[in-house]
Order: structure tokens, then sequence, then C-alpha cells
């Protein structure tokens, strides 16, 4: 099982089939593919954690978190945490991506094996190394 940043749930393997699941990157537009959350990092340090997912439904082993490349160019580094508003805990530190200045080309995505408890609230946070505007973001947790 899986659910995303949208509540939308569904067997894993559908995760990976190209016909059902779309990760190619979290855009507003995109008809097969979740929508990115926003997420606005501080210059030279870490920003405000953005909710993704209010509660897991079930024991998660795994996310998958993906970055919109909508940015001119920079470096960005994203921290995943867990727990309560105002009492997150980062359980993934720094996660770095680099933009280049072909807007859209990519859209990084990252795999990491982690055990997230039931009932967990999942937020990100992020910094840049410029003045950056907000960046969509996208978790989906395996369970």
């Amino acid at each position: 099982m899986f659910i995303n940043s949208l509540g939308v749930t569904g067997v894993s393997a559908a995760v990976w089939a190209a016909a059902t699941r779309n990760l190619s990157g979290p855009t507003t537009s995109d008809s097969s593919g979740p929508a990115g959350t926003n997420v606005t990092p501080g210059n030279g340090v870490k920003g405000a954690w953005t909710q993704l997912i209010a509660a897991t439904t079930a024991l998660s082993y795994a996310i998958i978190f993906v970055v919109s490349d909508t940015q001119s160019g920079g470096n960005f580094w994203f921290d995943i945490g867990v727990g309560p508003a105002a009492a997150e805990v980062a359980v993934i530190k720094d996660i770095r991506c680099s933009i280049t200045t072909n807007v859209g080309l990519t859209a990084p995505v990252f795999v990491v094996p982690i055990v997230i408890a039931a009932g967990s609230r999942i937020a990100v946070r992020a910094q840049a190394d410029f003045a950056a505007a907000a960046i969509a973001v996208n978790v989906t947790v395996l369970e």
C-alpha cells in the first residue's frame, strides 16, 4: 500500500507501473501524477516545516520524495520530519538537489528506505543557497 501527500492510497505495485502512476515530478496540471505541495526554502537556513501527510495509514517502510525543478538554478537541501506541528523531528536530513537552468527537464526522485509508524504526520522543510521562490515537492510512503 501507499499514501501520498494528497491522501491518495493504493497498492505499492501501482507506484512502479508507468501506466498507472506517473512519478515524473509534481505539477499542478499533471493529470496522471500528484500535484506538488509548495515549500518555501530559507536562503542559507532551513525554512519552516510544511505538512505533506497529516497521518500515515499504516506502518511505512520507505518513502519516495520528488522535487519539481521550477527554479532557474541553484542548490536545495530538504529535511523530512515526523511529529506534530511545531514539534517535528527530522528523520531524513539534507536531501541535496541541484537544479540547472533547464527548468522542467528533470524531476529528481529519491527513494529512501525508512520505517515510519502508522498515524505519523510527515512534513518537509527546505534550504537553498539563493533567494528561492517556493518549490513543489511530493512524498509517497510505501506501506
